[in-house]
């Protein structure tokens, strides 16, 4: 009379990470010392298709419990079949590629990248979050941020997989000051004696910048002060003067500096 085979013992629950393999064997005796066939069901798919007393058996995804079966027949009809349970645990998507520059200008788009991937491939979602440290943020692995004002931040970046695997990473960024910048000054080349000259003047600026424009007629009179405030990138200032004394030309200067100090002067 045949005797199916038997296990020697109990398989043992196993554990591997997300995308790692390990070995997992069976111990069967036939006590007829029939040879035996020893076939694995790896991908939970019904079919005993790989074969061998030991094999590699490949987490694809956690979190996750995979009762792996495997087939022990003697050839004759007479087949058993046990489980071996592994536990699939969770890998955090990792950071390949953290791009931010190290030095920008303000007012200027900043290109920041990430490149991430995961153990469990295409089968995990991956989403990416940025925490600009100027208050803004965003979502996706390409970003392009403008600081409005200068100053050295903090960007972070987190990126979560569907099974809320987290990782992050940090850098800071030195955004530099821009001083404003001056137009051409508008006015006319020659004006009548007792008749006012009218000027016109564009200012530009970073976003975040108050910047103080002050025009020296050059006759001695006092200067006149405009104020571009800080929710204004340009403007085009007016004004009108009537000169003093009797030199027949004015030496005009026009000076704007920001509240960072940063000057520019026609």
């Amino acid at each position: 009379i045949n005797v199916p085979p038997r296990l020697l013992q109990s398989p043992a629950p196993r554990v591997v990470d997300e995308g790692n393999s390990i070995l997992l064997a069976i111990n069967a005796v036939d006590d007829n010392e029939d040879a035996l066939i020893i076939r694995w069901d790896l991908d939970d798919d019904g079919d005993f298709e790989t074969p061998g007393q030991r094999v590699r058996f490949t987490g694809l995804d956690g979190p996750a419990v995979q009762r792996v079966k495997v087939q022990i027949s003697d050839g004759l009809g007479d087949d058993i079949e046990a489980e071996v349970p592994v536990a699939i645990v969770n890998q955090a998507p990792s950071i390949d590629v953290f791009s931010v520059p190290a030095t920008i200008d303000e007012s200027t788009a900043a290109s920041l990248a990430v490149v991430v991937s995961d153990a469990a491939g295409p089968r995990d979602t991956v989403s990416v979050s940025w925490d600009f440290g100027d208050g803004d943020t965003a979502t996706g692995a390409s970003q392009a941020h403008t600081y409005d004002d200068d100053g050295t931040y903090t960007v972070e970046v987190n990126v979560v997989d569907e099974d809320g695997g987290q990782r992050s990473q940090s850098a800071e960024i030195n955004v530099l000051n821009v001083p404003p910048t001056l137009g051409e000054p508008l006015f006319p080349a020659t004006i009548d004696e007792g008749q006012a000259l009218p000027l016109a003047l564009r200012v530009s600026k970073a976003t975040a910048d108050v910047v103080n424009v002050t025009i020296n007629w050059g006759d001695g009179s006092a200067h006149e002060v405009f104020v571009v405030p800080a929710d204004v990138d340009s403007d085009t200032l007016e004004a009108s003067h009537l000169f003093t004394g009797e030199e027949p030309s004015r030496t005009i200067t026009i000076t704007a500096v920001d509240d960072d100090g940063a000057q520019v002067q026609r």
